[in-house]
């Protein structure tokens, strides 16, 4: 994970940029009641911003519910009508950095509904979905511009 001199984990750590994988991938060491890592959040939403894709796809997906990574990709799917996809290798490196960001957090025990305890389950943190409004509020701009400059489909809405 990228941080700043002040500790802070940079934008670059949220994008697409590969991850040392000098280390050993897996473990057969038991799973940890709570994520052992240390989200270290920066205070303005805004540093994490522009989100890559798979991020936001992620937020998006996951919304106010906890899931499973297999369930945020069909989640995703479902909510773009197929359109998108969300793939496994692109997820679980995303959903780790989302976790180290502090964006999600995974959830010490499967919720009560589910049926697979042995799956990890994720949640938006606060801070997450402040950063999806901040993303969201960014390419809401960008699109009035592409609507201004005629390269987005006018809904209706008062152009230049």
């Amino acid at each position: 994970m990228r941080r700043n001199n002040t500790g802070e984990i940079t934008s670059e750590a949220l994008m697409n940029k590969p991850r040392d994988r000098s280390g050993p991938r897996h473990t057969n060491a038991p799973r940890p009641a709570t994520s052992t890592r240390d989200p270290v959040a920066p205070r303005n939403p805004k540093d994490l911003l522009p989100l890559s894709p798979p991020v936001y796809h992620v937020l998006l997906a996951l919304g106010s519910e906890a899931m499973h990574g297999y369930a945020i990709m069909q989640a995703f799917a479902d909510k773009t009508s197929g359109e998108e996809t969300l793939l496994p290798g692109t997820l679980y490196a995303t959903i780790s950095r989302m976790v180290d960001a502090g964006l999600i957090t995974e959830l010490p025990e499967a919720p009560a509904e589910s049926s697979d305890k042995r799956r990890r389950y994720y949640r938006v943190t606060e801070f997450g979905r402040t950063v999806g409004r901040a993303e969201s509020e960014r390419i809401r701009r960008l699109l009035a511009l592409a609507r201004r400059e005629q390269l987005a489909p006018d809904t209706g809405a008062k152009s230049r």
